[in-house]
């Protein structure tokens, strides 16, 4: 709808209404003699528009309403002064940070009078591009993205994942308190005596346990006891209450089966691999995102530079209207030439509105890729400013090589996966073994009739005790075990194969892009040539035009020729500049595309 609508103006502007007459949209803060002094040169002459706008007084006008000027004769020879916001429209019009050369040569002072087509034209430009703007640099776009990219910050979070389940498995050897308290009451019955005998006792205990990496578990431990009766004891050698006091200390260490620290911490080293890939992954997908944003960018300048063409194109179509239209009115050529020029326009009307909408789509893309959540509350698009460098540096295709296959993230993740399955292998070899322990312990108690004395009894060992053991155990037929073996070892397989296969994927990249680039060059050198030659068969139909000896439809033809060697042109320098990002992504050195920009 809006696309239709833009288009109808344009043809309104240029063919419905008379030479002598244009359209300007009011702009906010406009009154009507702003708009005389702004494009007759003179506030005074602010009544002459009310006329022909049939406006009474007070003259009151709104922000966005067509407002009709009508040019003298004598009007052009008014010194109208350069007021900012003519140069900041003229600035606006400029998206493209290349100079289009493929039409100006053609367009000599006198075919680029100020007409009222050219002023026109102007307003046009204007309501097409109808947008803020900001501009931007490569490196600034790509610095942005690094912080705020949706993409790139949902796989940063992926390391810390995988910190998280390290710190879980190194849990498993962290010490562990623990503490109990327990009352207790007992009445015993003596059936011959018919009397009962009431026993109150109270526990206690603490201890410190912990599974060390190299396989040995300790627990320390310290407890006591109180024990009263209602019965009164005749043996002095019996306490009431009695009070008791133990420490202890046990170890056990496996000798095959977890024996070392190789088999104990064979979790914690291979998770301390995968927070390495996890890492790797997450610089590889920075410079992924990095050559996104660089494609992005160059896309963005591109589509600008394609929008100036289109607009320098629609220019020479409608200066050759107006000689036509001027030689029609003098009976120098028939009403076909006219007819066919203004044909001419309506088509590249239409391929400037494609140009423009093709240049927004690709600021907005930009947009979203570097600003990420804030970008819809953002009402300005992005201009490009940088342009790409035309002179790379001279490296032989066995350096890339060697060089991505040292630095690629990518592939230390894929080296860091394969020493996990490693460490896993290794692990699940020794569970194969049949489990042997060794087992210790000593100790000392004390006992008395408070806690105090107990106590003091312990510390000076009165009751002292160890022990010693081996225990032996083997899982008959131990499948699990062996089912997990089976497993490490085909892992194992997979990685190397994982790795051999990145190295290849990535030799076949450096060589695919690094002939991409070649070619780049090559494109751009023959593509520049081709420009240069359509360039003088424009000219050359142009002069002949003028003599007479040519025609409105083959002057437009070798425009459009002209046109199109520029847009490849276009298409092949920004090519060239999408194809050292990649092949700078292929290598993994993004920083050098931060610095391919002038």
């Amino acid at each position: 709808m809006h696309s239709k609508l833009l288009k109808t103006l344009c043809l309104i502007l240029f063919f419905a209404l008379p030479i002598y007459a244009r359209m300007i949209i009011v702009q906010p803060g406009d009154t009507l003699w702003k708009i005389a002094e702004r494009e007759l040169g003179n506030g005074n002459r602010f009544k002459e528009i009310a006329e022909w706008n049939n406006l009474q007084a007070p003259y009151k006008i709104t922000a966005g309403e067509n407002i009709e000027i009508k040019d003298s004769a004598d009007s052009s020879q008014i010194q109208k002064p350069e007021s900012n916001s003519s140069a900041e429209s003229s600035a606006s019009m400029q998206h493209s940070t290349l100079e289009t050369t493929a039409v100006s040569p053609l367009i000599s002072s006198s075919f680029r009078s100020e007409t009222n087509i050219s002023k026109s034209l102007t307003k046009i430009s204007e309501l097409l591009s109808n947008q803020k703007t900001f501009s931007i640099s490569l490196k600034d776009a790509i610095d942005i993205a690094r912080r705020n990219n949706l993409s790139l910050l949902y796989g940063e979070l992926s390391p810390d994942l995988s910190r998280s389940a390290l710190e879980s498995l190194k849990s498993e050897f962290d010490p562990s308190l623990s503490a109990s308290l327990e009352e207790n009451s007992q009445r015993t019955t003596n059936t011959s005596s018919n009397k009962f005998t009431d026993e109150k006792g109270f526990d206690w205990k603490t201890s410190v346990s912990q599974k060390l990496p190299i396989g040995t578990s300790y627990d320390i431990s310290l407890s006591g006891s109180r024990t009263s009766s209602s019965q009164t004891y005749s043996s002095s050698s019996s306490l009431n209450p009695l009070n008791t006091s133990e420490a202890d200390l046990t170890l056990t260490q496996p000798l095959l089966e977890g024996f070392g620290r190789r088999a104990t911490y064979s979790s914690v080293d291979a998770g301390t691999q995968t927070l390495a890939s996890s890492i790797a992954n997450a610089r590889r997908l920075q410079e992924e995102t990095d050559l996104n944003i660089a494609n992005a960018y160059w896309a963005l300048a591109e589509a600008e530079a394609v929008e100036k063409t289109a607009l320098h194109s629609l220019e020479i179509a409608l200066e050759l209207l107006r000689k036509n239209e001027g030689k029609a009115e003098r009976g120098l050529i028939s009403n076909l030439e006219v007819t066919t020029a203004r044909s001419g326009v309506a088509s590249r009307e239409e391929s400037l509105i494609t140009a423009v909408t093709a240049r927004q789509n690709a600021a907005e893309t930009l947009l979203f890729l570097i600003h990420g959540a804030s970008a819809p509350a953002i009402a300005a698009l992005p201009t490009a400013v940088s342009k790409p460098k035309e002179t790379l540096e001279n490296i032989s295709l066995e350096e890339l090589e060697s060089r991505a296959l040292e630095i690629r993230k990518d592939l230390i993740a894929k080296k860091a996966e394969l020493e996990k399955s490693e460490i896993l292998l290794g692990a699940s070899r020794n569970s194969l073994l049949p489990s042997l322990d060794a087992t210790g312990s000593i100790g000392t108690g004390g006992r008395a009739g408070n806690f105090s004395n107990s106590f003091d009894n312990l510390l000076n060992n009165d009751e002292p005790s160890w022990s010693a053991g081996l225990v032996f155990t083997v899982p008959i037929g131990n499948r699990s075990d062996r089912a997990k073996h089976k497993k490490a070892l085909i892992e194992l397989e997979q990685a190397k194969l994982a790795l051999q296969d990145a190295e290849n994927k990535i030799r076949q990249e450096v060589r695919s892009q690094y002939r991409g680039l070649m070619q780049g060059q090559e494109r751009l050198y023959y593509a520049r040539q081709s420009q240069m030659l359509a360039d003088e068969r424009l000219r050359g139909e142009y002069d002949k035009y003028e003599l007479g000896l040519s025609d409105t439809l083959r002057v437009l033809d070798a425009e459009e020729d002209a046109t199109q060697a520029k847009l490849t042109e276009l298409k092949s320098l920004y090519g060239l500049a999408e194809a050292y990002a990649k092949l700078m992504s292929a290598i993994g050195n993004t920083e050098k595309i931060r610095e391919s920009e002038e």
